[in-house]
């Protein structure tokens, strides 16, 4: 028997919480504890992890009494526990948050062999994994707690309400990778009160009332009275799923549709003046200054993504953009001058566009960035629609401007908008920069004119910089 408690009775103060509880658990079984609130559940894995101290009775984890050894112990034994509420660190990020549940474990190949099947359970948690963990949203924040839980390698699991506050689809996934995580080898008992779900999943089930077990069977087995006593006793949240659940960080879902249209109509601004104002400072300045000083964007997202995305952003990243822009200047440095006091400004103001285009477009990451895309090229276009009639293009123009269209605006945004699902901003944000090296590359291959030996330079800075940054 992996796990027995025996006549265990648990006190708050003065009243006693459980009174004579008596459970077994099986090595690689799935065992249900399901009951109403106050139905002493939590207290029992409380117990079990270490967190209180019973007044009477034994706990025994293969034939050994634990229920004296200090919770930090158990964790080295390999008894984790993922609370109720998920009890995340929200202002570290995903990563960290993982890292805390390996503290008890020194080996670090096995430590990252964990990870990397924690983050093919979750693959959410290794796209975040640079997000602070209190801006995830509730099914996210679930995913993070179990596998932070798991990073202590459990003989194992313990987990309290882990449907609390999900919608229903979230559930399942969440229930459908308790199974791969069980069949991982991994022992679970689940505190639920979503009867149905658990005992689904569960071999076996334990009703508990007021501080005892009533009824215990195999879950394959239930009873139909049984199951109404379960749900009529206990909150359905299968039926009324807790308002969290709705949306992220529990947004009224009329709030949740303002955030929506805001971030839609923000992302297509700031393309529309990322667009057009480039093509005025091309105009009011050299080419040169205009591409140099609208990469000056990594500098807002830097800036902004902490605050606006709850993206952390290292000392790393700094450094790296350091890099790149003084490779960048040295790449034109042959072409830059100090006229067209204007278009240089206008230019800054365009990378403060682009910058904040790459933040709405991380920001609407699951939602409707290509909507943002969409509306964003309608807006330059009717900003662009009076000048074209000044000079109308003959056949060859409008093909011409149709291929730049697809080739230089459309395809490459959507992928931009594509890949922002995945990396976040800053990443998004600086590879990007290489664009400007590969124009004397693709000269230099079609009509062989040879870049200089500054182009060269800092187009070698530029590549090793996003190089390495990959790499890191």
């Amino acid at each position: 028997m992996l796990l027995e408690v025996e006549n265990l009775h648990v006190r708050y103060g003065n009243v006693e919480a459980l009174h004579g509880l008596n459970l077994t658990v099986r090595q690689g079984e799935i065992v249900a504890i399901l009951g109403a609130n106050g139905a002493g559940k939590t207290t029992t894995l409380h117990a079990i992890s270490g967190l209180l101290r019973p007044s009477r009775g034994e706990i025994r984890f293969e034939s050994r009494p634990i229920h004296k050894v200090p919770a930090h112990h158990l964790v080295g034994m390999g008894i984790a526990h993922a609370p109720e509420g998920r009890r995340i660190f929200g202002t570290l990020t995903v990563q960290e948050n993982l890292n805390l549940g390996a503290f008890t474990r020194t080996d670090r190949t096995r430590t990252a062999k964990t990870l990397r099947w924690i983050h093919e359970l979750f693959p959410v948690l290794a796209q975040r994994r640079e997000q602070l963990a209190g801006t995830l949203s509730g099914g996210e924040q679930q995913m993070l707690a179990i596998g932070r839980a798991l990073m202590a390698n459990p003989r194992i699991l313990l987990l309290d309400e882990p449907s609390l506050g999900l919608a229903p689809l979230l559930v399942k996934v969440i229930f459908q990778t308790l199974w791969e995580i069980n069949g991982a080898g991994v022992t679970i008992v689940l505190v639920e009160q979503n009867a149905r779900a658990a005992l689904k999943l569960a071999h076996r089930g334990y009703v508990m009332e007021v501080g005892r077990i009533v009824l215990e069977d195999r879950a394959d087995g239930r009873p139909a009275d049984q199951m109404g006593r379960l749900e009529s006793g206990g909150h359905r949240r299968d039926a009324q799923p807790d308002r969290r659940g709705a949306d992220r960080c529990g947004v009224p879902p009329r709030t949740a549709v303002c955030t929506v249209v805001c971030e839609l109509i923000g992302g297509a601004l700031a393309y529309a003046g990322t667009v057009v104002l480039f093509v005025i400072a091309n105009k009011m300045t050299t080419a040169a200054n205009t591409v140099l000083l609208q990469y000056t964007a990594p500098v807002y997202v830097i800036l902004f993504s902490p605050w606006f995305l709850g993206e952390r952003v290292s000392r790393r990243d700094w450094l790296i953009l350091l890099v790149m822009m003084g490779g960048m200047v040295l790449f034109f440095l042959d072409k830059l001058t100090l006229t067209g006091y204007w278009g240089n400004i206008i230019a800054l103001v365009d990378g403060f566009c682009f910058g904040w285009m790459t933040l709405f477009m991380r920001r609407q990451k699951d939602g409707s960035a290509l909507s943002s895309l969409l509306l964003g090229n309608l807006l330059a276009g009717a900003i662009g629609l009076p000048f074209m009639f000044q000079s109308m293009p003959d056949l060859s123009g409008w093909i011409g401007l149709s291929l730049l269209g697809v080739l230089q605006l459309g395809v490459p945004y959507i992928l931009f908008a594509l890949a922002l699902r995945h990396v976040r901003a800053v990443e998004g944000i600086l590879i990007p920069m290489i664009e400007p090296v590969l124009n004397p590359v693709w000269v230099f291959l079609l009509l062989g004119e040879t870049p200089g030996g500054l182009g060269v330079g800092g187009g070698t800075i530029i590549l090793g910089a996003v190089m390495f940054r990959a790499w890191r």
